[in-house]
């Protein structure tokens, strides 16, 4: 068995895979020791840390004194080719996910969405080579600091919300910045996607992220939605590795 442990700027994703099959999952937001023991008690033969989070915290030092093979990656092993500007390092998650669009559809325009803390696209062009792409605020970003920025907007805990308004209007406070966060980032995403298209012919999109689940079925156009798709290019690194 393998574990792919990938460090976000918020949560930390734990997932545990049988060749390239999903055996179980973990999502935490902080070091757990009761999931920790659970999860060293698989027979665990290979692990892989990756992420644009914190990778010094502490709890990454306990899987690491472990039996298994254990693999920090690193930019520079991840088989991609890159124009991005050498002086300014590329999260590791996009590029990870440049890499898995390229294996899955290689020498093929492909763009990337990932919707976590920060919105990203990351643009694979026909020959492979990751180009770039663009970095904007996430949900969380977005509910939070219209809450921290002012003086009397509420923060929305938007991943309880029982009903998500995408309505063009809002008829009070709350409704208002529900549809202005939510519409306001669909109407980017699909802004976005059409540029792309208008500019790549025969362009593939993925969707993945934390927070995609809210927006699979809103977007107007044909995308593949997977979300654990930067797990997936993990593992089939580690399968390299």
């Amino acid at each position: 068995m393998q574990l792919i442990i990938e460090v976000g700027n918020t949560n930390i994703k734990m997932v545990l895979f049988q060749e390239d099959v999903i055996k179980q999952e973990w999502k935490l937001s902080s070091f757990d020791s009761l999931i920790f023991e659970k999860i060293i008690q698989f027979p665990i033969q290979k692990g892989i840390i990756s992420g644009s989070g914190n990778l010094d915290n502490l709890w990454i030092q306990s899987f690491l004194k472990t039996d298994c093979k254990w693999i920090v990656l690193e930019n520079e092993v991840i088989p991609i080719k890159s124009n991005y500007d050498k002086n300014s390092k590329i999260g590791q998650d996009r590029m990870v996910n440049a890499f898995w669009a390229s294996e899955l559809k290689p020498f093929q325009n492909n763009l990337i969405i990932d919707l976590g803390t920060c919105l990203t696209f990351t643009f694979i062009d026909k020959n492979n080579v990751l180009v770039g792409g663009s970095i904007s605020p996430g949900l969380k970003i977005r509910f939070e600091s219209l809450h921290q920025m002012t003086h009397a907007l509420p923060n929305i805990d938007y991943q309880n919300l029982k009903t998500i308004s995408f309505e063009l209007i809002g008829t009070s406070t709350n409704e208002s910045i529900e549809n202005g966060v939510f519409r306001g980032l669909l109407d980017e995403i699909e802004q976005k996607i059409k540029a792309y298209q208008n500019q790549f012919n025969e362009l593939n999109v993925f969707l993945t992220g934390g927070d995609a689940v809210f927006f699979q079925n809103k977007i107007n156009f044909k995308i593949f939605a997977d979300s654990n798709f930067t797990i997936k290019g993990l593992n089939s690194l580690l399968n390299r590795l």
